[in-house]
């Protein structure tokens, strides 16, 4: 998982339009200037909350859309998720993601090359304590 801080965020911003826009908003506006709906901003406090937690490209695009995405973990197996709901630090110091797991197995198998874990029910929330992914990924191509 990307957590260097040092890096700069435009250099692993999408081609993605929206991706800008989210980015652009977050960065360069006061939310209560930006002339969103309650709900655009809660998204946008939630997003930047998360990006103190855990800088890197994956924060905006993966709270900001649905899509399938991927998280491996410490042991070498793939977490589907559908986005990050929320990122928090717990008491003991340890940061937690809530998500949205995959429910249906509609990934294209013959581009992965092993098993993504989904959601077991039609009960999709988790909790994923970040110490366990090292790498976060889109499962699938646009």
């Amino acid at each position: 998982m990307d957590t260097n801080q040092g890096s700069n965020p435009e250099d692993s911003q999408q081609e993605d339009d929206s991706l800008g826009t989210v980015e652009e908003l977050l960065v360069d506006q006061d939310l209560a200037s930006a002339g969103l709906e309650p709900e655009e901003q809660e998204l946008f406090a939630r997003i930047e909350a998360a990006r103190k937690l855990l800088p890197g490209w994956f924060i905006v695009r993966m709270m900001s859309d649905s899509w399938y995405f991927g998280l491996l973990t410490t042991s070498n197996k793939i977490l589907g998720i559908q986005c990050i709901d929320e990122v928090y630090q717990a008491a003991d110091g340890s940061i937690w993601m809530d998500v949205t797991l995959l429910d249906t197995d509609l990934l294209r198998r013959d581009t992965i090359q092993q098993e993504v874990i989904i959601a077991p029910t039609s009960r999709t929330r988790a909790s994923v304590n970040v110490s366990h992914v090292i790498a976060a990924f889109e499962l699938e191509d646009t």
